[in-house]
């Protein structure tokens, strides 16, 4: 068999891969959609509002009433119980006379004191434990540092972000030299996810306030890719793991393809405008959006209208 022959072949072979590669990812998407429209998972009141991402008036606020002994659910401090059971913190702090205050005010802002402290629950004896809250903002200069030099020997000041990153060192060094608090990590993918859990379970018989954490529950494992939609992904990289040729030919389409939908938008854009002219000047680019999420820009020149960017 000659060079030619031998090359057809395989890029035969490649095909036959690519179509049977699809066929079976098509599978799964169908799987986890289904599975997505039984369990209701899609339905998100936080997505839908567009507030999952709000640190202060979203997260702060619904940690700061779930742990509250006084909150909206009327479950005394069971949640709150719940809660330091998880950082074992157990016996840190009277559940029963604590208090949650939201952006305490600690002063005017310094180098080394004041500013606003995300949540706070302290007891009727002045112990506290702190909780700095972070998604997706970056760390203010000395911000830690400056709440640690508020609280008291003894205090807890908790450092929450999605996947428990610690504060950097510098930092942690400045609060070791300072008074004698617990600085701890915590993250939502873990931590919060399981204390959301034991609240559900606490919250069995109560449906509203049940409901309510599942909905939080399910926006927490959204944010921190623990879903169905990420279980999919690990399907997918799985199948394309045992046929790495035919994924990387599919993805040195994946131009060829944009450029096709582009193409048929174009035809759209025709019949619904009659203006005619092609669109020109394409362009693709990734960005990364306010919630993390990937997608694809396309920005375009037609003939008779200005330049236009779809997403």
């Amino acid at each position: 068999m000659n060079e030619v022959s031998e090359k057809g072949t395989a890029e035969v072979n490649i095909m036959s891969d690519c179509r049977q590669l699809l066929w079976e990812s098509a599978h799964i998407v169908d799987q986890q959609e289904e599975c997505a429209r039984l369990t209701g998972e899609n339905f998100n009141l936080f997505e839908i509002l567009r507030i999952g991402h709000y640190e202060v008036g979203t997260h702060s606020a619904l940690l700061g009433d779930i742990l509250s002994p006084n909150g909206s659910h009327g479950q005394g401090d069971v949640f709150l119980k719940a809660f330091l059971e998880k950082m074992e913190l157990t016996g840190r702090i009277d559940t029963k006379t604590s208090t949650i205050k939201l952006e305490k005010y600690l002063g005017p802002k310094t180098d080394a004191a004041g500013g606003r402290m995300d949540i706070l629950i302290q007891d009727g004896k002045g112990r506290s434990v702190a909780i700095e809250n972070k998604i997706y903002a970056a760390d203010q200069e000395n911000q830690l540092v400056r709440y640690a030099n508020w609280l008291s020997e003894g205090d807890v000041l908790i450092y929450l972000t999605l996947y428990g990153e610690g504060p950097d060192e510098v930092t942690r060094k400045k609060i070791e030299k300072g008074k004698k608090i617990d600085l701890i990590s915590a993250s939502y993918s873990g931590d919060i996810v399981e204390w959301l859990d034991n609240c559900h379970k606490e919250a069995a018989a109560i449906p509203i306030v049940r409901e309510s954490i599942v909905q939080y529950f399910n926006l927490i494992k959204r944010l921190t890719n623990q879903n169905s939609s990420n279980l999919m992904n690990q399907k997918l990289a799985e199948l394309a793991e045992g046929n790495i040729e035919a994924f990387f030919a599919l993805r040195n389409a994946e131009r060829a393809l944009k450029e096709r939908l582009i193409r048929k938008l174009n035809g759209s854009l025709k019949k619904a405008t009659e203006l005619g002219g092609e669109l020109e000047n394409l362009t693709f680019e990734e960005e990364i959006g306010i919630r993390g999420e990937r997608y694809t820009a396309v920005s375009y020149t037609h003939l008779t209208l200005p330049t236009k960017r779809i997403v």
